[in-house]
């Protein structure tokens, strides 16, 4: 889990815990952003399209203590 999100491993030691337990986690796709570049020479004209997708994530979890 730490290597997945690193700040929730650092949330559950500030809070005096030892681990996490996924209780749900959910992604939902929101649409994309889209971004471009067009370059124009003296006979050749070229572009770069870039497109990303735009996604909300809502998760709860667990914050254990080893006894």
């Amino acid at each position: 889990m730490a290597q997945r999100n690193p700040k929730l491993a650092a949330i559950a030691k500030q809070q005096g815990g030892d681990g996490v337990l996924i209780q749900s986690d959910a992604a939902q796709y929101m649409g994309s952003i889209t971004t471009g570049n067009v370059f124009t020479g003296a006979a050749l004209t070229t572009g770069t399209l870039v497109s990303a997708p735009m996604i909300r994530r809502e998760g709860r979890f667990f914050v254990i203590k080893y006894l």
